[in-house]
Order: C-alpha cells, then sequence, then structure tokens
C-alpha cells in the first residue's frame, strides 16, 4: 500500500505534538512559553504574529492549538526541509521530530555523523540536509539498512542530550523525557 505523502505527514506531525505537548512555561525552557511544540522565541525569531495585533508575545503562543501547530510545522520544518522525500515513514518521522527537538540544523548533522558510522565515504557534516544527504539516505533505505540508521540516530541522539545536560545543568528536569524520546 502507498501512502500519499499528506497521509505521510499527517502521521509524522501526530507523532511531534504527542512528543511536545501542550502549554509549557518552565523556566529553563531557553524557548521561553511553548505550546505544541512552538515557542515563543520561535515565533518572535521568524515574526509570526498569529493573532495579528502587531506584537509576537505570549498572547500568539496561546492562540495555538494542533491544528495550527501543525500547519508551522508543515510549512517551516516538513515541506521546508523535504522530509517527505525520505523514502521510509520512520526515518522521516525520526528525522522530523529530532529537528524539531533540537533544532534543524543539529539533527541534520547528527543524521550525517549517523550515516557515516554506516557507509563510507563520508559526507560532509554541515547539518544541509541537502541533495547528498538525502541520497545517503534513500540509499541507505534501499539497501536495507534502516534498522542501522535509526539506531545511529538514537544513539547520536542520546549522546547529545548527554553532553547538552553535563554542560548545562539547569536542564537536568528535561533530561529523562528527552532520553525517552531519543530512543524511540
Amino acid at each position: 500500500m502507498t501512502m500519499s505523502r499528506e497521509s505521510n505527514f499527517d502521521k509524522a506531525v501526530t507523532v511531534v505534538l504527542e512528543n511536545e505537548g501542550k502549554l509549557n512555561r518552565h523556566k529553563y525552557d531557553k524557548g521561553g512559553v511553548t505550546n505544541y511544540g512552538i515557542s515563543l522565541r520561535y515565533l518572535q525569531l521568524v515574526e509570526l504574529d498569529l493573532n495579528l495585533d502587531g506584537k509576537v508575545n505570549v498572547e500568539d503562543i496561546l492562540t495555538i492549538d494542533s491544528v495550527i501547530a501543525a500547519q508551522i510545522y508543515k510549512r517551516e520544518w516538513w515541506d521546508r526541509y523535504r522530509y517527505g522525500e525520505i523514502k521510509n515513514l520512520n526515518i522521516a518521522i525520526k528525522i522530523f521530530d529530532m529537528s524539531v527537538w533540537m533544532g534543524a540544523s543539529q539533527a541534520h548533522k547528527l543524521l550525517q555523523i549517523s550515516i557515516n558510522r554506516i557507509e563510507s565515504p563520508p559526507i560532509q557534516v554541515d547539518g544541509v540536509l541537502g541533495t547528498v544527504t538525502l541520497g545517503k539516505v534513500n540509499s541507505l533505505i534501499y539497501n536495507n539498512k534502516v534498522k542501522a540508521l535509526l539506531g545511529e540516530l538514537r544513539d547520536n541522539s542520546v549522546h547529545f542530550i548527554i553532553n547538552l545536560v553535563a554542560d548545562d545543568n539547569k536542564l537536568i528536569g528535561f533530561r529523562d523525557g528527552w532520553l525517552k524520546r531519543a530512543g524511540k
């Protein structure tokens, strides 16, 4: 059964929304107030005034529901980084989810490191999910290395989290949830 790109996104965004949860006002969250994983810092960075009052502030975060969040994720993550071109939905979901919670560049670097641990010659680790990286991902999928790639993505995510928390002990409260998410 072939799934449409739209149904693939629907499945992927469901995972992300479940992982992100709803409104969060954790004092050590560097993104500030967050709703469905969309942070105030992000809205301010992209100047997205959701309630059209001329200001990007907490009120915009409070207007976010799962539909608005999904629309933002579709445009700003799924389509922008071409995750729909990945030929295995589990790999696409994993990279998409990593990108949402650790940032796209970091997630793409971990993907590139993961690829390099499985196959040579190595590709450049630059955080850009371009044609070369997408081609390597799809080549691994075609060559039945999905399990190996998912394992590397999980392992590299865990190491990233351990190092992140070690560098900033204020993030310790996030560690267990992040580790659980990394292991999925």
